[in-house]
C-alpha cells in the first residue's frame, strides 16, 4: 500500500541562510564592540617654517664656542677663529652669526675645570644671541672610564 508521503522524496538539506544571518549579526556586534578599545595616542606635531629647518650646510659647518680654564671665550667655525673674546664681544658676534644663519648648529666646549656658573653664563649669552639648541661636547673616553669604575663598585 502506498502512502501519500512516499511520492515526496526526502532530500536532507541544510538551510544555511539563517546561519549566515546570525554570523553577520555577530560580526557586526564584534566589530562595534572592539572599535572603542583601539588605543590611539594623540600627538600634536610642531609646525615649523622653512626658515627654521636645519640646512645641510648648517649641519656640516658647526659654530664652536669654547670656554677655557681661565674663563676666556673662543669662537670658531670654518671661516673664522677668534680668541680671548669678552662676553660683550662674543654676544655681538653671535648675534651677527645668528642673523646670517639661524639654523647654524652650535657646539659648546668647556674645560672640565670650568665652574658650572661660567658654563651657564656662556649658555645664557648664546641664548641671548638667539641660539636655543646647543650641543655639548664631552670626551667619550673619560665618560666611559667613569661608568666602568662606578659599575665595578656595585
Amino acid at each position: 500500500m502506498k502512502t501519500r508521503y512516499s511520492s515526496l522524496s526526502l532530500d536532507p538539506q541544510i538551510n544555511i541562510v539563517p546561519y549566515l544571518d546570525i554570523f553577520l549579526v555577530l560580526t557586526v556586534i564584534l566589530m562595534a564592540s572592539i572599535s572603542p578599545y583601539h588605543h590611539q595616542v594623540e600627538v600634536e606635531l610642531p609646525k615649523i617654517s622653512r626658515q627654521e629647518e636645519y640646512s645641510e650646510k648648517a649641519r656640516e659647518m658647526p659654530l664652536i664656542v669654547t670656554l677655557d680654564k681661565k674663563g676666556g671665550y673662543h669662537l670658531r667655525n670654518l671661516y673664522m677663529n677668534e680668541h680671548d673674546l669678552t662676553s660683550r664681544n662674543l654676544l655681538i658676534k653671535l648675534k651677527v652669526l645668528y642673523q646670517k644663519n639661524s639654523a647654524q648648529y652650535v657646539i659648546l666646549e668647556a674645560d672640565k675645570d670650568c665652574s658650572y656658573d661660567n658654563v651657564m653664563r656662556l649658555m645664557s649669552i648664546m641664548h641671548q644671541a638667539g641660539f636655543m639648541k646647543i650641543g655639548l661636547v664631552t670626551d667619550p673616553e673619560s665618560v666611559y672610564s667613569i661608568s666602568r669604575t662606578q659599575g665595578s663598585r656595585s
